[in-house]
């Protein structure tokens, strides 16, 4: 029985929860071979399937180093979980990989194994069409792979006939051959509700037909912070969020129906942390509520979670843009609708809701 030792103490051993002679459940020291000390015990495998999984694994792990020396290559590795993989194939770029793992399927209270196929890049070595080809994400004339999913099955397929040798050989055809199949039932068609409770099966379009299903009281003051050699994307951005820009998104005032009473541009010659800060913090005491810092920051600066941070203990709302977004015409028109809505949101806005399957 567990009795508090660490792992060191029993470095072979495995610590599960069984029942005790009381029918109490309590954690004991699990050895699989012959051990001074332990007592032997024998618990049908539904008792503890983590248990059963672990020795299952084990004696695996044990079986498949007899066959390690006909040209079945795997690999094990304990800190990854309980994955062995088989290399079925070497290329320079890398190894074709089965992997398998035992599994406890509980709906039809039955041990397996998972199997999947995968492809592992050598160290080293540069990510390429090649690659995405010995993936089975591109086919043989580098086009997206329509057989995906067919072409994975045709390997594990191929490969099931090695590992049944080997469970008919040392465990007596323990594995059938086979895929467990599952009984599965269709979730039903999710829906939004916007403006009024009305349901949409879109909530964009739900939105643009009916309005948001919580608007934001009162009038609101958007506040733009920048440096000032990039004021031409600002003016971009100012222009996209009012629906100026790209026929995608209507604009806050119309789409969102948010009322706004002022704009305001604040360029700096350079961003400073503290200059950013004192700044956030003026508008704060001036405006005092329904306002945002909309910040605009290089891309992967330290600034953004320094900012974000001291917004957020602050109780200020800020949605920061990227000059890399919007220096990219085509990413910033299809994602000003994702930051108006984040804009929403952050005044306190609720765009939707989903529709409960029963009543709340």
């Amino acid at each position: 029985m567990y009795n508090g030792e660490l792992k060191a103490v029993y470095p072979d051993c495995y610590r599960y929860r069984l029942p005790n002679t009381n029918g109490d459940w309590v954690d004991f020291w699990i050895s699989f071979d012959a051990k001074t000390g332990f007592e032997v015990r024998s618990c049908p495998a539904s008792l503890n399937p983590y248990l059963t999984l672990k020795y299952i694994l084990r004696r695996l792990l044990k079986t498949l180093t007899l066959y390690e020396k006909k040209d079945l290559e795997f690999s094990y590795e304990q800190k990854f979980g309980n994955k062995i993989d088989f290399i079925i194939k070497r290329h320079r770029e890398g190894r074709e990989i089965i992997w398998i793992e035992p599994y406890y399927l509980k709906v039809s209270k039955k041990f397996g194994f998972l199997i999947d196929f995968n492809f592992k890049i050598e160290d080293g070595v540069s990510y390429s069409r090649i690659i995405q080809q010995l993936s089975l994400s591109l086919d043989q004339s580098f086009r997206i792979n329509k057989s995906f999913y067919l072409d994975k099955y045709k390997k594990i397929k191929d490969f099931i006939p090695i590992l049944q040798n080997i469970f008919t050989d040392e465990w007596g055809g323990f594995i059938k051959g086979e895929f467990e199949e599952l009984n599965y039932t269709l979730l039903d068609q999710k829906q939004y509700l916007v403006e009024n409770d009305y349901p949409s099966n879109a909530p964009f379009l739900g939105i643009g037909f009916r309005g948001p299903y919580k608007k934001i009281d009162g009038s609101i003051s958007i506040v733009y912070i920048y440096q000032d050699s990039i004021e031409y994307l600002v003016k971009d951005l100012h222009k996209a969020l009012s629906g100026e820009l790209f026929p995608t998104f209507k604009g806050l005032n119309q789409f969102f129906k948010l009322s706004i009473s002022r704009y305001y541009a604040n360029p700096l010659q350079r961003l400073d942390e503290i200059e950013i800060k004192e700044k956030i913090q003026d508008y704060s005491e001036q405006i005092g509520h329904n306002f945002i810092i909309i910040l605009i920051l290089p891309k992967d600066t330290p600034l953004y979670y320094k900012i974000k941070y001291y917004a957020i203990t602050h109780g200020i709302p800020l949605q920061v843009v990227t000059m890399n977004l919007l220096q990219k015409q085509e990413t910033f028109k299809w994602s000003t609708s994702n930051i108006a809505l984040q804009i929403f949101v952050k005044l306190g806005g609720i765009p939707w809701k989903i529709k409960p399957k029963e009543p709340v």
